[in-house]
């Protein structure tokens, strides 16, 4: 009984557990669990929080630039911080959600949120420092297009334009500085989702939603159809495969070659998942796909004032 109210209460407790695979679920409270582990053991620390599939926010203290880098690049969260606390969020300069079962659509206070709002077959101009891509997969899917002798001229000359257009816009090769105080650095940048599901009943459509998951770095699941298996044996490339139950299958996201009231019996068969939420792409009225669909945001924010003591830790 706490002032009149039934029910069970637990005061502020920390326990110490083995691993974080004692945790079948999420435990909100007043409630710290802390594993202790070797310094070489991070990066299975790491890949076992990877394995919960959640993903909203983690912190890291350390004054060593290649254990940031590894950590910030390796955990699959929506929002990292580093030699700070790990809550209040500041609208505009760190921009909040999450990945997997903490989240699945534009973070809060970022530059996508209004955007996925609205109703455009346009991309939102996203003005940063630029980072590299090789588009190895969009690459494979070019040199195949000649080898599908039932694509129109029309057709395969489109996809060669769609590719070259996503290749500009693909949102892996952008990171923005976001504003922030005197002595703390804040970024936003993408990445891949991780297996993207690809659902079209002909050629042309199933190619533009190939197109979409590879100028985004993701892998491609296509139908265990006569259709996906020719397009795996053409293109022989290891970012596709087929499946006979792609809403069933391990996917991040769907794309859907049709309007949303086509897709809707789509949407409830991923409503009915139990695993991640699996959000679902239609086409736009271009025929194309919103690139910023397919790939998560991170944030990371950096107290660089907190680096202080011995100097020479920061070269290690």
């Amino acid at each position: 009984m706490l002032d009149g109210v039934e029910g069970t209460f637990v005061p502020p407790t920390m326990v110490e557990i083995g691993s974080i695979r004692e945790l079948s679920r999420e435990v909100f409270g007043p409630v710290l669990h802390v594993v202790r582990y070797p310094a070489p053991g991070l990066q299975h620390v790491m890949e076992e929080i990877n394995a919960t599939g959640y993903g909203l926010t983690h912190g890291i203290h350390t004054r060593i630039d290649e254990a940031i880098d590894q950590d910030v690049h390796q955990i699959k969260a929506g929002n990292i911080y580093v030699n700070r606390n790990i809550v209040g969020a500041v609208v505009g300069s760190q921009p909040f959600g999450g990945h997997g079962k903490s989240g699945t659509g534009p973070k809060a206070g970022g530059p996508l949120y209004l955007h996925r709002l609205v109703h455009t077959g346009k991309s939102p101009e996203m003005h940063g420092e630029t980072v590299p891509v090789t588009f190895e997969a969009l690459k494979a899917l070019q040199a195949a297009l000649p080898q599908l002798s039932d694509l129109l001229m029309e057709q395969r000359n489109r996809l060669f334009t769609r590719i070259r257009l996503y290749q500009a816009e693909s949102p892996l090769s952008v990171k923005l500085a976001l504003p922030g105080p005197t002595g703390e650095d804040n970024t936003l940048w993408f990445e891949p989702r991780g297996t993207v599901g690809c659902q079209a009943e002909t050629l042309p459509r199933l190619l533009e939603q190939l197109a979409a998951a590879w100028a985004t770095g993701n892998r491609a699941l296509v139908p265990d159809t006569e259709l996906g298996r020719r397009l795996v044996r053409v293109i022989n490339h290891p970012d596709i495969e087929f499946t006979r139950d792609i809403v069933g299958a391990g996917i991040q996201t769907l794309l859907f070659a049709g309007t949303a009231i086509d897709a809707a019996p789509l949407q409830r068969s991923l409503a009915d998942r139990e695993e991640t939420i699996v959000p679902l792409a239609t086409e736009r009225q271009d025929g194309g796909y919103d690139l910023y669909r397919l790939v998560a945001e991170k944030v990371v924010s950096i107290n660089t004032t907190a680096a202080g003591g011995n100097a020479s830790l920061m070269s290690l």
